[in-house]
């Protein structure tokens, strides 16, 4: 160690001139450096949409996810895979290692849901394929869950909504996988018969 510092002071001018050297080389990379305040990200993430009007989320996930899911698990390079069944609508994410090859991975998915059309139904809506990006969807996800009824989950859902619509710079604001309320009507035709009441 002695003979180190011993070596540096004896070569003073050198160490200054790799010093100025190295903040000189610093300063020229900092100002070439490319540098944007919003970047364009790219995640290795595809989002599958498969809408079919009038489904049931059990008849969703037995037959949309199900066969989705048998075939989607060979696209190489697949990291994690994870499904949605919802009424009228099916929804499958794909997560990929980060060194993955874009285009490549895209026709894979593509190839693998051309494969995929004849196990579905035939009445299904067409598919979407979609490339997360952060800088095109500016969007945030909340979910709430919990071990409340639906109504009050619903209610809660709607009274986060208006709050978060009332922040400046949110643009809308939407509610997804509520149930659509239903009403049912009882007729009884002796009760229209005496109140000389028609179906119509």
């Amino acid at each position: 160690m002695k003979g180190l510092v011993t070596w540096a002071t004896d070569n003073a001018r050198m160490i200054m001139a790799l010093i100025v050297l190295s903040v000189v080389a610093g300063v020229y990379s900092y100002a070439n450096l490319p540098k944007e305040g919003e970047p364009d990200i790219s995640v290795p993430f595809l989002f599958i949409s498969v809408p079919y009007p009038g489904i049931s989320a059990e008849d969703s996930e037995k037959l949309l996810v199900r066969p989705l899911e048998t075939i989607l698990t060979d696209v190489g390079g697949l990291k994690r895979l994870s499904a949605t069944a919802a009424e009228n609508y099916a929804g499958i994410a794909l997560e990929f290692e980060l060194d993955w090859d874009r285009e490549a991975t895209l026709a894979d998915v593509r190839d693998k849901m051309s494969t995929a059309e004849s196990s579905l139904p035939e009445d299904v809506g067409q598919y979407s394929i979609n490339e997360v990006n952060f800088s095109e969807f500016p969007v945030l996800v909340i979910s709430l869950s919990g071990n409340i009824p639906e109504r009050t989950m619903l209610r809660v859902a709607k009274d986060l909504q208006s709050e978060v619509e009332s922040i400046s710079g949110v643009l809308e604001a939407n509610i997804s996988g509520q149930r659509d309320e239903m009403l049912e009507v009882l007729i009884d035709p002796l009760k229209m018969e005496a109140y000389n009441v028609t179906a119509g």
